[in-house]
């Protein structure tokens, strides 16, 4: 099985949360620091023998992929990443990455547009009209927050209510 279908697959069995898989440019470091010494294991922490260089993070809602976002930015534009859900708040964060790929279990249909407008290529297990709370009864908070914004504006709302989100369940 290539990288690229155990990662889907893995994303879809709910063993990881966020993946990007980086692009050459960002193992290489002009300061030397670089990430490549905290990528070169796969997300189960075995050596990638695809030879693909990934970054994970694990977690619920948008938590994975803004603390990707917030620690390695700079490191992700050009990168491919595998998500379990993209709603229209993680479709922001992406498109201000600059990734090239986006393969999602779920993905709501503005998040689809949204990425698909900026150029990136896009995959889905499943298409949802929008993406809904936990329980199921309403969209997930972070949605209702960013409908109607720009995509700069969600952005800033996205890490807004993940640092909220964070500060209360810090101990």
């Amino acid at each position: 099985m290539n990288m690229r279908a155990r990662w889907i697959e893995d994303i879809n069995a709910g063993k990881a949360s966020c993946i990007f898989s980086l692009p050459d440019a960002a193992i290489r470091s002009e300061t030397g620091r670089g990430i490549a010494p905290l990528v070169k294991l796969d997300f189960d922490g075995k050596p990638d023998l695809a030879g693909e260089v990934i970054l994970s993070e694990t977690g619920r809602g948008i938590a994975p992929l803004a603390k990707l976002y917030i620690n390695n930015k700079s490191d992700l534009a050009g990168a491919k990443c595998y998500d379990k859900v993209v709603g229209s708040a993680a479709a922001a964060l992406l498109c201000d990455i600059g990734v090239v790929y986006v393969y999602a279990a779920i993905m709501s249909e503005k998040a689809r547009d949204m990425l698909a407008s900026a150029g990136i290529a896009v995959e889905y297990g499943q298409l949802v009209p929008a993406v809904l709370n936990g329980k199921r009864q309403g969209l997930c908070p972070l949605e209702a927050r960013v409908i109607g914004l720009s995509q700069a504006d969600a952005v800033c709302e996205t890490l807004s209510f993940y640092a909220e989100v964070s500060t209360r369940l810090s101990p």
